[in-house]
């Protein structure tokens, strides 16, 4: 047969009855996808896990894990396994308030399923569990610091509020906690007065928990940092009359206030001084107190001697 009569052939036999051709290719496909729809097949598939636990307020509690998922193999044909894959199942409730189960086994039946699909495992099938005494008390707070204030001053008290919170647990553990502590709270170049700060408080052992609050108020004071200094051999000044003669003259004085005020102070500022404005001139010799001006605010001198002898001019 020539070239051109082989062409010729080939397309009579592909194109001849093309209407009947194309039918019997799509029943062929439908058929196809029928028959491997239909064959059984098998999926593992994650199901989540939701724990109904007793309440707190029972005397028994849970230690031991619980899983956040199972797995599930199912068994069903392409079609319904395909579905399920797409939509997924409804989470796995384990009823978990018996407190004296040890262990909890997952029930097929607890797993809706699909028409067409049945389960052929669960892993892990059971869950061994572990009940322990509950217990309740109330424990101090500690504030933990760090970091230093500003140069010049101290820390001089600290307030947390709430002072104490309480905790709950498993007995064993909340015996042996008397106190628990904040996290550090940060000190570092504070300035005289109150300062606030909420803070979180410690993370507690393995089945503890804090019922009331996790965070507490810690109120810090700082003052400036109090220091003393002496300026020896000062002239007393007569104010508020004539010139009068005193016994001694000079005086010493001591001062006591914030370290930083007092070593900035000058002794030409602090002028000790007597009043003879109700001094009678008729009676001799008079004891006065001494007085000191020039102090900056929270600056306190005393006078050694405290008074003096003042004696009016003749």
């Amino acid at each position: 047969m020539t070239t051109p009569a082989k062409k010729s052939f080939l397309m009579r036999a592909l194109t001849e009855h093309i209407g009947l051709k194309l039918v019997a290719l799509v029943a062929s496909v439908g058929l196809f996808v029928i028959v491997r729809g239909t064959e059984d097949a098998q999926i593992s598939i994650s199901v989540d896990v939701v724990a109904l636990l007793p309440p707190p307020s029972t005397e028994r509690m849970l230690v031991s894990e619980i899983p956040d998922e199972i797995r599930v193999t199912l068994r069903g044909s392409r079609s319904v396994l395909n579905a399920v894959r797409r939509d997924g199942m409804q989470p796995i409730q384990m009823d978990l308030r018996d407190a004296n189960a040890h262990f909890y086994y997952f029930e097929q039946e607890e797993l809706e399923l699909p028409a067409g699909a049945s389960i052929v495992q669960i892993a892990p099938a059971a869950v061994p569990l572990t009940w322990v005494d509950r217990a309740e008390r109330r424990v101090r707070v500690d504030p933990v610091f760090e970091g230093e204030v500003a140069e010049g001053n101290l820390l001089v008290g600290s307030v947390v509020d709430p002072s104490s919170v309480q905790i709950r647990g498993a007995a064993s553990e909340v015996r042996r906690i008397e106190v628990v502590r904040t996290q550090p709270v940060d000190l570092t170049e504070l300035g005289p007065g109150r300062h606030q700060r909420r803070v979180p408080l410690t993370a507690l052992p393995d089945h503890v928990t804090y019922v009331d609050t996790v965070s507490v108020v810690v109120t810090v004071t700082v003052e400036e940092e109090e220091g003393s200094r002496n300026f020896e051999d000062l002239e007393v000044s007569v104010m508020g009359g004539e010139p009068v003669a005193l016994r001694p003259a000079r005086v010493d004085v001591r001062l006591r206030g914030p370290r930083a005020r007092i070593d900035d102070l000058h002794p030409r500022r602090v002028v000790p001084f007597v009043d003879v404005s109700a001094l009678d001139p008729d009676r001799g010799a008079q004891p006065l107190a001494v007085q000191i001006r020039g102090l900056p605010d929270g600056i306190v001198g005393t006078p050694d001697p405290a008074e003096v002898l003042a004696v009016p001019a003749r």
